[in-house]
Parts: structure tokens; sequence; C-alpha cells
């Protein structure tokens, strides 16, 4: 019986998954901040009558489900 052992977690350019870590954690707080962002701004169209009830819950629904999506 032979151990298998998994191998090593690359990217194309060679660098180990653990090196790119802090890049994932900014790409990832940037898109939290649009995420908000949007959410404020599809707000801000509702109150100004640009958006109707519908496409405001929609949209924010949707950008929830990716919020969760990042969060994970």
């Amino acid at each position: 019986m032979t151990k298998k052992t998994a191998p090593n977690k690359k990217d194309v350019n060679g660098k180990n998954v653990s090196e790119m870590m802090p890049q994932i954690e900014k790409k990832i707080d940037f898109f939290k901040d649009v995420i908000q962002k949007t959410i404020i701004h599809v707000q801000k169209n509702k109150f100004l009558d640009i958006l109707g009830i519908s496409d405001v819950c929609s949209c924010i629904e949707r950008l929830g489900e990716l919020s969760i999506r990042l969060h994970v």
C-alpha cells in the first residue's frame, strides 16, 4: 500500500496559494466596497424615483447574494 500525497497548490506563475492570499483578500475587500456603494446608489435612485421598488428589491437581493458569496 502506497501513501498518496496531495500536490502543492500552485498557480500558473508558480506561486504558492498562501503567497497570493494578501492579493486575494485585497480584491475581496474591493468587491465588498463596490457592492456596498452600489446598494447606496440604488437606494438614492429609488428616493429620486429613478428606479421602481421591484428593481430596487431585485438589485439589492442579488447584491446581497454576491456579498454572502464573498464572505464564504
